[in-house]
């Protein structure tokens, strides 16, 4: 994902242009340390803070970045939708949850996953490619 960053913010998108998100805040940590690693200038939302106006990456969870929009966004960590990971929530929750992720991209939309993921999401993404 960081190498992506980077090559994104090379061939000229602002810092400010890209979203990366996960489903849980104890990602965040990671993802910030990984982006800083590749000299990548990173802010990290709490819930209650997304500073839109820093020459920065926004690295937050996609409940915090409901309602705003971004050039690039990097959903990362599709395995966190999982029912069982995710506790309390439902799959419909997750799903929602996943389709406002998806909608925060104008122009690229990234997704990763370590290790399994839902089987809702792989029907769900290969469905939305093959009506495109």
């Amino acid at each position: 994902m960081a190498s992506e960053v980077r090559q994104l913010l090379d061939s000229g998108y602002r810092p400010a242009d890209i979203l990366v998100a996960g489903r849980r805040r104890r990602m965040l940590v990671d993802l910030t340390k990984t982006l800083r690693a590749h000299d990548i200038p990173v802010h990290a939302a709490s819930e209650e803070t997304l500073q839109l106006g820093e020459l920065s990456v926004k690295v937050s969870t996609l409940h915090s970045a409901k309602g705003l929009e971004f050039p690039v966004v990097f959903i990362c960590g599709l395995e966190a939708l999982d029912e069982e990971e995710a506790g309390r929530e439902t799959e419909s929750e997750e799903r929602r949850l996943l389709y406002v992720g998806m909608t925060r991209a104008r122009e690229r939309l990234y997704v990763s996953y370590h290790g399994r993921i839902p089987t809702w999401v792989l029907e769900a993404l290969q469905s939305g490619i093959e009506s495109s």
